[in-house]
């Protein structure tokens, strides 16, 4: 029995971490600007990105108003340099979401020794009532015999006991963001520069 538990022990810490963490505890949902947001993460955490560069889509101040915008009545609707789009969201929880997509990345994307262009692009979109941010990287593709959707099932694990890894991969970034109301997407485009790509859709947004 000791010699079968020394054995399977890696295997058995990801499944009793989680029967004895399923709840997590973030911080109150605030208003976030995606683009800031970003910007703050990539300043803080990229020192430790040692083998790819962090790429983003958009000018910086880009989603800040850049004077005054007055409705027909006359009445002020954004102040010089408030956030256009936003959306509702615990800061700790997106973080958290952030290093679970980068752990993936470092553990099967940015794998070959001898690239050096390797990249993680961010940008974001508005789709109707909804704010977008898409996270790719150029790294290695997903298998083609992977189905995308079958990342987010429980005791599937990309990485485990990685900086912001709680070994159950992908189904902690869906059960974060679901229980905001929001929603998560891979897609594998192989073919194409960046070939792997997360969608993260937050429901509860503000857009002007």
């Amino acid at each position: 029995a000791f010699e079968f538990l020394s054995t399977e022990i890696k295997n058995m810490m990801p499944v009793l971490e989680h029967i004895a963490d399923v709840e997590y505890s973030f911080s109150k949902p605030v208003s976030i600007d995606p683009e800031e947001f970003v910007e703050n993460y990539i300043e803080k955490e990229e020192k430790g990105w040692l083998n790819f560069k962090p790429v983003i889509s958009w000018e910086k101040g880009n989603n800040k108003a850049k004077q005054e915008i007055k409705n027909d009545e006359g009445l002020v609707v954004f102040e010089k340099g408030k956030s256009l789009n936003t959306f509702v969201f615990p800061k700790d929880a997106l973080k958290k979401i952030f290093n679970n997509i980068i752990s993936n990345a470092k553990a099967y994307a940015f794998t070959e020794d001898s690239r050096k262009d390797y990249q993680l692009k961010f940008s974001w979109c508005t789709d109707g009532s909804s704010l977008i941010i898409e996270i790719e990287n150029n790294g290695t593709p997903i298998p083609k015999d992977q189905d995308t959707t079958s990342l987010f099932e429980y005791g599937v694990s990309t990485a485990l006991h990685q900086d912001g890894h709680n070994g159950i991969g992908c189904n902690e970034i869906k059960d974060i963001i679901s229980r905001y109301d929001g929603e998560v997407g891979i897609i594998s485009t192989p073919k194409e520069e960046y070939t792997v790509k997360y969608v993260l859709t937050f429901n509860n947004a503000y857009i002007f």
